[in-house]
């Protein structure tokens, strides 16, 4: 008897993996539900008040689950405290999420987050990311569950299903407002499949993608899982065949997608390679970018997206694992680096608006369809439709804050000390896109190498005044200047070059951004950071003679219309800003 039940329990289990890959293939639900964990709605929490913790009962389940197995996917909802409820109506139901505002009040960009298989949009490691996003970087972030998950409409998830939701979302925001679309391992599959159908949409752009753990298809992730647990080739063939073939409406082809989303977006004069770990390919208005962690036993990153070819996007390798990129140290810079490259494309479609309109203008006056009249009144009309919108009024402006503000922090690092105290002084003047901390700390730090006391005695009174910066940060740099300042004397050095401001004549500092008696602003060169000074031949001056140049040895962009010296771009083909090409003239010979 015994025996009997030994010998049928053993059939049992071994017929339970062909029981279970028949019942997936007759029922698409059941498809459905492992594809995107249809039920696992956890951490429970109030979707009314996401200030508020999950309950008690909830924490402390969490924290037994945690003894046997640490797992950031299981924690308790710690509250969001600037967050809000989102509902928006999509063809499968009300799609539930969160609205999290940036803590400084300064938005710089839109992330919609795409959230990966199980679990909500409220799982520890994705609401880590949203405050990173938020508190860091100024973004607002909107977080949604789809159809069939979290607090959602009830609905069988598809591909298709979930692309309509993320519509929806996308769709409901104001036609003007940037948005960066972040999906997470599953979320980057429906990420993809958005995009292209975004793509369509004129009244829409989506500024950029960023892909967090991403796979090349549904069937190579369910292929790389199953190897990593029994490596045998022909096992995993089989199964990303019986995928592919079996499960229709989840297919997440994104290697793919990202080839045809490549096709269908126009494309520019390409820029050089910057770096072997970096390719910033400006040729596309959308930028696509892959952050994967080498650690990563999910979908690691040999699956194969480098492979791909002719593919609009930027690999980062990080040493992380599946769920915790967003723990990475360089994670912040990284994304600077990216919003920078942003601002750019936002920027050039600006560009590319108005010269579009200029020429339909002109077309029609030469054509004599419009009068001069008609024509002057034509173009003042577009102009004051467009000056309430200071993104189309100033589209470079996003751009020069990132360009200022990554070049001051090259300087430093390669020890040139006063040529990044000259750049880091004018991010005083974007407070409006970079948050405090990020713009004082750096001018504090860049003044003290330079012993300009007076200058960073000023930025420790914006960082310890500001209402953006946390309690424990500003006792910080309380104690950091009470230290500095009991040693130093807060002045600025006597001996300074001074050379006349371009408009009133009076004689500043070198360093100045705007000019102290006429409050002039002073330009400034996108190669070195410097105030532009038609005196000012700078350090690198070579054959290049007093006057010669344009402006007293300044070139322009043709494209961003940003100036330079010359002496600092001798040796570059392409615009420091925009990375167009720069009609650099021949030095005159030398006698």
């Amino acid at each position: 008897m015994a025996l009997g039940l030994c010998l049928g329990f053993s059939a049992g289990l071994l017929c339970l993996p062909l029981l279970t890959v028949f019942a997936v293939r007759l029922s698409a639900r059941l498809r459905s539900a492992i594809a995107f964990g249809v039920g696992t709605n956890w951490p429970p929490y109030d979707v009314s008040d996401l200030s508020r913790p999950s309950p008690r009962w909830v924490q402390l389940s969490t924290r037994l689950l945690g003894l046997l197995a640490h797992s950031e996917t299981v924690g308790a909802f710690e509250g969001l405290a600037n967050a809000v409820p989102l509902m928006v109506k999509s063809p499968n139901g009300m799609v539930s999420g969160l609205r999290l505002s940036p803590t400084a009040q300064k938005k710089t960009k839109t992330v919609v987050y795409l959230h990966g298989q199980a679990g909500n949009a409220v799982v520890q490691h994705r609401t880590d990311l949203y405050k990173l996003l938020a508190t860091r970087l100024g973004c607002e972030v909107i977080a949604i569950d789809y159809c069939g998950c979290g607090y959602s409409d009830f609905c069988w998830p598809t591909e298709a299903s979930a692309v309509a939701d993320v519509r929806a979302v996308v769709q409901s925001l104001p036609p003007e407002e940037e948005v960066v679309i972040w999906g997470h391992s599953l979320g980057t599959g429906i990420a993809l499949a958005s995009l292209e159908a975004l793509l369509a949409d004129e009244g829409r752009r989506v500024r950029g993608v960023i892909l967090e753990a991403p796979f090349l298809s549904f069937a190579a992730a369910a292929g790389s899982l199953l190897e990593a647990v029994l490596p045998w080739r022909s096992l995993r063939e089989g199964l990303e065949r019986w995928v592919r073939d079996g499960w229709g409406d989840l297919q997440f082809d994104s290697a793919r997608r990202v080839q045809a989303v490549a096709a269908k977006m126009p494309a520019r004069a390409p820029a050089p390679v910057t770096s072997a770990k970096r390719r910033w390919l400006k040729s596309r208005e959308t930028q696509v970018v892959i952050l994967h962690g080498t650690d990563d036993g999910k979908e690691a990153l040999r699956v194969g997206w480098s492979a791909v070819p002719c593919l609009p996007l930027d690999i980062f390798a990080l040493d992380m694992l599946h769920n915790d990129i967003w723990a990475q140290p360089g994670l912040p810079q990284l994304l600077k680096e990216t919003f920078e490259q942003l601002y750019l494309l936002a920027a050039l479609e600006v560009e590319k608006f108005k010269n579009k309109t200029l020429d339909a203008q002109m077309t029609g006056a030469t054509q004599g369809t419009m009068t001069t009249a008609q024509t002057l009144q034509s173009l003042v009309t577009q102009d004051q439709s467009v000056s309430s919108d200071r993104a189309l009024e100033s589209p470079w402006r996003g751009c020069e804050a990132y360009h200022i503000y990554l070049l001051s922090q090259r300087q430093l690092y390669e020890g040139q000390f006063e040529q990044a105290m000259k750049t880091s002084l004018r991010l005083a003047e974007y407070e409006d896109i970079l948050d405090t901390q990020t713009i004082y700390s750096l001018i504090a730090l860049t003044t003290y190498y330079n012993k300009f006391y007076m200058q960073c005695s000023k930025a420790f009174i914006k960082l310890e005044a500001s209402g953006d910066i946390s309690d424990e940060m500003r006792t910080k740099f309380s104690d950091l200047a009470l230290s500095i300042f009991t040693r130093s004397t807060p002045k600025d050095p006597v001996n300074q070059l001074l050379l006349p401001c371009p408009k009133c004549h009076t004689r500043i500092s070198d360093w100045s951004v705007s000019c102290s008696s006429c409050n002039h602003r002073l330009a400034f060169c996108v190669a070195s950071g410097r105030s532009i000074f038609p005196e000012d031949r700078g350090p690198n001056s070579g054959p290049y003679p007093p006057g010669t140049g344009p402006l007293g040895e300044t070139i322009k962009c043709r494209v961003c219309r940003h100036r330079m010296y010359a002496s600092e771009v001798r040796k570059l083909r392409n615009c420091p800003l925009c990375h167009s090409r720069l009609d650099i003239p021949a030095p005159p010979p030398m006698h």
